[in-house]
């Protein structure tokens, strides 16, 4: 009894200890997750708190189970194994301090996460320096699915920019400045149609497998050069060639036989 009555003693003088807001903040909204984190240090508990958020938005579970059954001598022996996993992934950014304190050693931290697309957040800051006209806009980013459901959401065109920092891409507009998530991003780089041009596979298919060799077959409507890029899956942005003279109504082969190097799909 008395082991008992030391161990409730102790759970009761660690929770008092705790500061009274911790673990009992208010959600602002349900898009919104708060995270909790406690540590020594105050980067280790921010570190706990991000990965009590992540936790929140994606849980990954992968469990094992195996049994064997054996007869020896007239006797069974049954074995049964089973393990499981649990992995969290979660890419956080544009996170909020709400609680910081330190009590008696310890830091004692909440973050604030909202879990809405990147392009909703840009979207969300622009219309605080909404033009009343349209603004002309750089003529390629003109022509992306990103435009265009800006132009849908904010009822004018806006001049905003497609930024490179630090190994992340972010929309930019007049100072403001939100990084994109890897769906956003890749609304850059969907296809859009273009009646004066015909970019097709020599696979006779838009669609590669792993180690399929290919080039480029184009026919445009117009003389030209013809650049194409490539684009890694952490948003690296290369130049596979680069301007390439193309005449109006002949099909050509991108790269030709004359190029160094050829085509290789690849995951």
């Amino acid at each position: 009894m008395q082991k008992v009555a030391a161990l409730f003693l102790l759970f009761t003088i660690s929770l008092w200890a705790q500061p009274s807001w911790y673990y009992n903040l208010k959600k602002p909204d349900a898009n919104t997750y708060i995270g909790y984190g406690q540590a020594s240090s105050e980067k280790e508990a921010k570190t706990l708190a991000l990965q009590d958020i992540a936790a929140k938005i994606s849980v990954q579970i992968k469990g094992d189970f195996s049994s064997s059954t054996t007869l020896t001598n007239g006797q069974v022996d049954k074995q049964v194994s089973n393990t499981s996993q649990q992995k969290t992934q979660a890419k956080i950014r544009d996170y909020k301090l709400m609680k910081l304190s330190f009590e008696e050693g310890t830091y004692y931290v909440a973050l604030s996460y909202e879990n809405i697309s990147s392009l909703d957040k840009f979207i969300r800051k622009v219309k605080a320096k909404l033009p009343k006209v349209n603004e002309r806009q750089n003529r390629y980013l003109a022509q992306t699915t990103i435009a265009q459901r800006l132009k849908k959401s904010l009822g004018v065109d806006i001049d905003f920019g497609l930024q490179r920092k630090d190994g992340l891409w972010a929309l930019t507009y007049k100072g403001l400045r939100v990084v994109l998530d890897e769906r956003d991003f890749g609304r850059f780089f969907a296809t859009v149609p273009n009646r004066s041009l015909q970019l097709t596979t020599s696979k006779g298919s838009s669609k590669l497998y792993e180690g399929d060799v290919f080039h480029f077959k184009v026919r445009a409507l117009h003389d030209g050069y013809i650049s194409i890029l490539t684009v890694y899956e952490d948003g690296t942005v290369a130049t596979l060639v680069r301007n390439i003279k193309v005449q109006n109504n002949i099909t050509q082969n991108i790269p030709d036989q004359e190029y160094e190097s050829e085509l290789q799909a690849a995951l």
